[in-house]
């Protein structure tokens, strides 16, 4: 008989600190009228975004008095120009879709209140599909002179130095990905995205493109025909605001109800797993646990603290604050 004893490493318990952390892309200002009128608060989320043309952008914004007793009304503008023609604005929600060249800039969300004007800046970088990750003027000619934060390729083009052995070629010769160091395993907690970094799993599906290709908010689901958000946001009580997942429960009122901050739930075990369990070499056995929170609960798990072994000897699923551990040909 074998005995080995799993311990559930409880991630989610940082749940709260993880979606607050994230919000070091979100830019705040604040208006104070001195004569009496409340503070006003306008921000804006994310405060830069670079994508590829011809895929879809959005920016959110949101302003409140500091007491949240009055939400104003928001509206965006850009810098320089009109809006594009295939922007589409609605409830602080700014989407350009598909995006062009031309619409790289600032765009500008501005609210008003007792007489007072706020703003907030949003960047947006727009790349060209022709040329990969970084933008025509980087480009340089043959000489291979590049920019401070930009690195050669092998046919003398400039691309941008974090782009260089990220997992994704980024040189039309490929050469920005050639000769690099093995790239780190993942962590049990974390997911592997399409370029080979590496987040947090509780970030799937949030909303928020935490691996910069985008990759952590695939597959998360089709909006049915008649539905107001989206998989990867939560729907306001009012029935009238979307904001991303990532903002429910982070401690920031984001809904103009604030109902995105009700009914948080730290987590909770409500069922442990078993802390020891005697099994025969080579059998197959699962390990379950049970945990109850506001966001739901993801559960992952470590063998003594240390990683579990690797699929599909070893696989790992949670759903619904559920988690199962299943281990095949036990050592």
């Amino acid at each position: 008989m074998l005995g080995r004893q799993f311990r559930l490493l409880w991630w989610l318990a940082v749940l709260a600190t993880a979606s607050a952390a994230k919000r070091k892309h979100r830019q705040t200002y604040q208006d104070i009228d001195h004569e009496g009128a409340s503070e006003v608060q306008i921000s804006v989320y994310p405060t830069e975004a670079q994508v590829r043309e011809g895929r879809e952008v959005v920016f959110d914004c949101r302003a409140r008095t500091a007491d949240n007793s009055y939400y104003p009304p928001t509206r965006w503008t850009r810098v320089g120009g009109p809006l594009p023609p295939h922007a589409h604005e609605a409830s602080g929600r700014l989407t350009i879709n598909p995006v062009s060249l031309s619409d790289s800039g600032q765009y500008v969300c501005v609210a008003s209140h007792g007489g007072r004007t706020v703003e907030a800046q949003a960047t947006l970088h727009v790349q060209s599909c022709e040329y990969g990750p970084q933008e025509m003027q980087s480009v340089l000619p043959s000489s291979g002179q590049c920019m401070a934060d930009e690195r050669a390729c092998g046919n003398n083009e400039c691309v941008k130095a974090d782009y260089v052995c990220d997992g994704e070629p980024d040189c039309r010769d490929r050469s920005d990905e050639m000769n690099c160091p093995a790239l780190r395993q993942c962590e049990p907690n974390e997911f592997k995205c399409h370029n080979q970094r590496c987040v947090q799993k509780m970030w799937l599906c949030d909303g928020d493109d935490d691996c910069g290709d985008n990759s952590d908010e695939l597959n998360c689901g089709v909006q049915e025909a008649g539905e107001m958000c989206k998989k990867t946001e939560f729907q306001c009580h009012d029935q009238r605001q979307c904001v991303p997942s990532s903002f429910h429960c982070d401690g920031t009122n984001d809904c103009r109800d604030g109902s995105d901050e009700v009914g948080c739930v730290q987590p909770t075990v409500v069922e442990p797993p078993e802390t020891n369990k005697q099994v025969a070499q080579g059998s197959t056995f699962q390990l379950t646990c049970k945990a109850v929170a506001v966001p739901e609960a993801y559960i992952n798990w470590r063998l003594n603290w240390g990683p579990v072994c690797d699929p599909p000897r070893c696989v790992q699923a949670s759903e619904g604050g559920y988690g199962t551990l299943t281990v095949s040909n036990a050592q």
